[in-house]
């Protein structure tokens, strides 16, 4: 493409789709030759995801597509039934290695993610006004939140990010999140004791999110707050963020969907939450719901057909959260700076895309406390 910036629009190897949301990869589509797998439809965001990273080529896969090849061959053997040992079963974890020799090495005893302790303590070091001078609360807050039921989605991932993303939650003031469990996923022994429901055969990434939903709903009917924390993003745990958020939601009236997470793209210059002006596309990382909110996700024909249907794929979740709170004139809100930071190797955001570009917070509460207090 010469000297011009890599753009979807612009990309060689892109199919619009008739929708307009999405479109096929040619390179993705002949990296799963030799598979009888049909390429997955590619998102807008996963494409600016790879334009964000270097031009792939056949023999050389950038690690966006490398990721959404390795998700699609995953899947179908997660699902499909394949007889193990078979010559399918054989090829397609031949595929698996030939997608992971393109992610960036990770050695043993190489680690980005921060530790954060388990100690109740650490949350003390900071006060809520500390939270509220960095993150100032929305100008009206109505009703507020009294009780909590959080679920954590997790599933296995190359890198291990459960428990310092549960670790750092426990210390920001949720004491017993419940973990939902797709798949063959080992839980750390030093958080055996949380609450856990095990799905297997695995679902997916939607399936999962839509049980772990419809769970919380039926166990803890007198919540007013769902929380929705996928396991790769950590939590400031020197800080009270529980309470901060019990005396600052809600930011409006009625449904809403309030996400924990900002991307790069969505940073605000100014300090605060905003209502997000399109419909919501980066990142499922953390929601916060209203009770009467997820009642009505769950009750959504569209939404159990997108989640649940034979058609379903993995990932997309961000997505299909948003074009359903634009269906319905749900107002979704976000911070600056993000509560959250995305961590981890291969992202749970959308369709296994890598954790590039957008999907790092430019600006993170954990990050610009300890700038204050140093």
């Amino acid at each position: 493409m010469g000297n011009l910036a890599r753009s979807p629009e612009n990309c060689s190897y892109r199919k619009l789709q008739e929708s307009g949301e999405s479109a096929t990869c040619q390179i993705l589509e002949c990296s799963l030759g030799g598979t009888g797998l049909v390429s997955p439809e590619v998102s807008h965001e996963a494409c600016l995801a790879c334009c964000s990273s270097f031009e792939p080529t056949l023999v050389d896969l950038n690690p966006v597509v490398a990721s959404l090849g390795w998700g699609a061959v995953q899947e179908c053997l997660s699902t499909s039934g394949i007889e193990p040992e078979s010559d399918l079963d054989l090829r397609l974890h031949g595929k698996l290695k030939w997608f992971e020799s393109f992610f960036p090495a990770v050695l043993p005893d190489e680690t980005d993610i921060p530790a954060y302790t388990l100690d109740s303590e650490v949350a003390l070091r900071g006060t809520c006004d500390d939270i509220a001078r960095l993150l100032p609360p929305p100008r009206t807050s109505f009703r507020g939140v009294q009780r909590w039921a959080v679920g954590v989605t997790t599933s296995p991932r190359r890198q291990k990010t459960l428990e310092h993303c549960l670790g750092s939650l426990i210390a920001a003031g949720w004491s017993a999140p419940e973990l939902f469990v797709d798949g063959e996923t080992d839980v750390p022994l030093a958080l055996q004791q949380l609450p856990q429901t095990k799905r297997t055969p695995q679902l997916g990434a939607r399936g999962n999110y839509y049980r772990t939903i419809e769970d919380v709903l039926t166990k803890h009917p007198e919540a007013d707050a769902l929380m929705l924390v996928q396991d790769d993003c950590i939590w400031p745990g020197e800080l009270p963020v529980r309470e901060y958020l019990e005396q600052s939601l809600w930011p409006t009236e009625g449904h809403c969907l309030v996400s924990a997470w900002c991307c790069a793209d969505d940073t605000s210059p100014i300090a605060g939450w905003n209502r997000y002006s399109a419909t919501w596309r980066y990142g499922a990382v953390t929601f916060i719901l209203p009770r009467a909110t997820a009642e009505l996700f769950v009750s959504d024909r569209q939404i159990q057909q997108s989640f649940l249907g034979a058609n379903a794929v993995h990932g997309g979740i961000s997505g299909l959260l948003g074009e359903w709170a634009s269906a319905n004139d749900i107002p979704v809100f976000f911070p600056t700076p993000s509560l959250v930071q995305h961590i981890g190797d291969i992202s749970t955001i959308w369709e296994n895309a890598r954790a590039v570009g957008v999907r790092h917070a430019s600006r993170f509460l954990g990050d610009e406390w300890r700038a204050r207090r140093d």
